[in-house]
């Protein structure tokens, strides 16, 4: 058998980089760094190596292996570019994101354009500006970096780059173009490796929570962290777990807490600082979520929120400051209170949680100052944006998942009602409860022929539930997911 070049061992590194063989690739990478000897192979083998590194658990070791390679003289322009990109990759889990797209905006000069390396850089970038919330710049870099994609025949890379513009719609609040665009891109995505692929549902599973299909999302993600174990990618897996333990912060806060806690260990272990406080996030919004905190929460989440603002985190700040405004409102700091509700002020575009919780924690510090009609002003107002967010969705699967959001606004003005001993505000209170479950559309038959046949089928299958993991079972799955898919 030949024996294989340098180069051939680099290029099955990567591949089994993209496959999610992270260990494998390790080992490909180490042998072809010690056949090689031409200086820009050389420095390209090293970018891949640091990734494997970082990827393992050694994030310093990696970012030491740039800097030596870009202390070396006798380096192409190109190849120094593709060392700055892996550099900027690696300090973007450091969470100092300008200084990221700084380094990322020095290589691109040498990076030759409808190339793979420029397509690369071009998406890391994409990612660097989606977490700073530049959205308009991120799908910029998603969308160039498909064209440079399609230009090498890479059909797998320009279907990731779709998809993640799909993600971009997702958090612009177009559930449906996100769905969509993911749609389009897993058509491209059958081939890829189990790494690519979970990376996907973990995005797919978002835009359910996002749309308030909680128990849909939360078996796609205990889904995603199986998979990120099996490949043996911690960090991936902590990852998944944060989005999981998002997931499940109101049906199961105790668990959210201990996922948040071990997610937090493995994201500090690589060096991941932005996600690892998005982790300890979670896990203050878990603790008040189950119990009534002590006062010294208030301190920690004060910490926590700090850290957010400074790693340009303001999403995940502002929710919890608007917490820890709703705990200082129960522990009688009502100053402080108002001082959180000022700093996580929320506008049209934030997300409904952020927005009803405003209101919430409005109505309490309306109700501490003995202004009931004030504060029951705002839970009218909060079931009121609920009520046209509800209205705003024609899927029957939406209008009922999203229930739950308003139950706390609703509850409060009906224990409000019975304290002042006026049946009428009770039974008033009680009707805007009530119209929560019941802005629903009436069931007809759907005019697209498609959707009839395979309600048909699903009925013809439940008629007795199929056995768990069965080919039934499975059938079943797709043809609710297409129905769904459809429907939106």
């Amino acid at each position: 058998m030949p024996r294989l070049s340098p180069t051939e061992i680099h290029r099955r590194g990567v591949a089994a980089i993209n496959r999610g063989h992270i260990r494998r690739a390790d080992q490909l990478l180490r042998t072809a760094l010690v056949e090689a000897s031409e200086p820009d192979l050389l420095a390209r083998i090293s970018a891949s190596l640091a990734y494997t590194e970082a990827e393992l658990g050694d994030r310093t070791a990696a970012l030491e292996r740039c800097a030596a390679v870009m202390r070396r003289a006798d380096l192409s322009p190109q190849a120094r570019a593709i060392v700055r990109s892996q550099q900027a990759v690696l300090m973007s889990r450091g969470g100092d994101l300008a200084a990221v797209i700084g380094l990322f905006d020095l290589a691109f000069p040498a990076l030759e354009p409808g190339s793979p390396e420029r397509a690369n850089a071009l998406m890391n970038r994409g990612i660097a500006h989606l977490e700073l919330g530049d959205l308009a710049k991120a799908n910029q870099d998603f969308r160039t970096a498909a064209s440079d994609y399609r230009l090498v025949q890479d059909g797998e890379g320009a279907a990731t780059a779709e998809h993640n513009q799909g993600y971009v719609q997702l958090l612009l609040g177009d559930l449906v173009g996100a769905l969509e665009l993911m749609d389009r891109a897993e058509a491209g995505l059958v081939n890829a490796g189990l790494q690519v692929r979970t990376v996907g549902l973990q995005d797919r599973a978002e835009v359910l929570l996002a749309a308030g299909m909680t128990r849909d999302a939360v078996v796609q993600l205990e889904q995603v962290v199986k998979n990120f174990t099996t490949l043996r990618l911690p960090r991936m897996r902590a990852e998944g777990e944060v989005v999981l333990g998002r997931a499940l912060l109101w049906l199961d806060p105790a668990r959210t807490r201990l996922l948040a806690r071990a997610a937090g260990r493995r994201l500090r272990k690589h060096g991941n600082a932005s996600w690892a406080l998005r982790a300890d996030t979670l896990e203050l919004l878990a603790e008040a979520t189950d119990t009534k905190p002590a006062a010294s929460w208030l301190g920690r989440a004060e910490s926590v929120s700090v850290e957010l603002r400074e790693h340009q985190l303001t999403p995940e700040a502002q929710l919890l400051d608007l917490t820890a405004a709703h705990v200082a409102v129960a522990h009688g700091q009502l100053d402080l209170a108002k001082q959180l509700l000022d700093r996580g002020e929320t506008n049209a575009r934030d997300s409904l949680t952020e927005r009803l919780l405003e209101r919430r924690v409005k109505a309490d510090l309306a109700f501490a100052a003995g202004r009931r009609g004030t504060g029951l002003g705002h839970l009218q107002a909060g079931l009121d944006l609920l009520a046209q967010w509800q209205s705003s969705f024609s899927s029957l699967d939406l209008l009922s998942s999203v229930v739950g959001h308003g139950r706390l606004l609703a509850t409060t003005g009906i224990q409000v009602a019975l304290s002042e001993g006026l049946p009428a505000n009770v039974f008033n209170w009680s009707e805007l409860a009530r119209a929560l479950t019941s802005r629903i559309a009436p069931v007809r038959p759907p005019r697209d022929q498609q959707m009839a046949a395979d309600l048909v089928q699903i009925r013809q299958l439940t008629t007795t539930e199929p056995a768990a993991g069965s080919a039934q079972a499975k059938q079943l799955a797709q043809l609710r997911d297409r129905v769904r898919k459809r429907a939106w």
